[in-house]
């Protein structure tokens, strides 16, 4: 093998011997370069710690920069998700407009058939886009003839989601200390 030929690393490879380790910058090639080799690592089923010996090894870093290149590497992971999901998103959409389309189109259809089943598509679509809010209300009834209820909101993102989820352990433990006190 040619030595400019290029090589999947694994962990087991040997360390990359370079002069004054310790004041070494790298270069954003460079800085990608290893990113992907340590996300490459963890796809091969390597433990953290693993990796970051390596990291250290391969690389001469000490400290914290083998778990930032191990964020790094999860946040690469990310993004490449978020990003087929957009796709994926694009082309459901881009396919019920086509779908869309062609219901208008169809002349064998009645105009009435045509209008139910273009406005379903559309409802779709502004479903797939989280125009709509998906709520499930629960309301039920306690030993002491409280009603408890509770809206649960699924058309918001997991982000929005998150600074709500605080809420419901406070609201249990409430409700919890409501419910001791009328035993009382």
């Amino acid at each position: 093998m040619a030595k400019n030929d290029t090589k999947q690393e694994s962990v087991t490879d040997k360390p990359v011997k370079t002069k004054n380790r310790a004041k070494r910058t790298v270069d954003q090639v460079e800085k990608q370069r290893r990113v992907r080799m340590v996300a490459e690592w963890m796809m091969q089923g390597n433990s953290v710690e693993d990796i970051m010996s390596q990291i250290r090894t391969m690389w001469g870093l000490k400290a914290r920069q083998p778990y930032t290149y191990v964020q790094w590497a999860l946040d690469l992971f990310k993004k490449s998700i978020e990003q087929t999901i957009k796709e994926r998103l694009s082309f459901h959409i881009a396919t019920r407009m086509r779908m869309y389309k062609s219901i208008l189109e169809d002349k064998e259809l009645k105009a009435r058939e045509r209008y139910t089943l273009a406005l379903g598509v559309l409802k779709d679509i502004a479903s797939l886009e989280g125009l709509y809010e998906e709520k499930i209300h629960i309301s039920a009834k306690t030993e002491h003839t409280e009603t408890i209820e509770i809206t649960l909101d699924l058309g918001e993102t997991s982000d929005q989601q998150e600074g709500e989820q605080n809420i419901i352990i406070p609201l249990q433990t409430s409700v919890d200390n409501e419910l001791s006190e009328g035993d009382s």
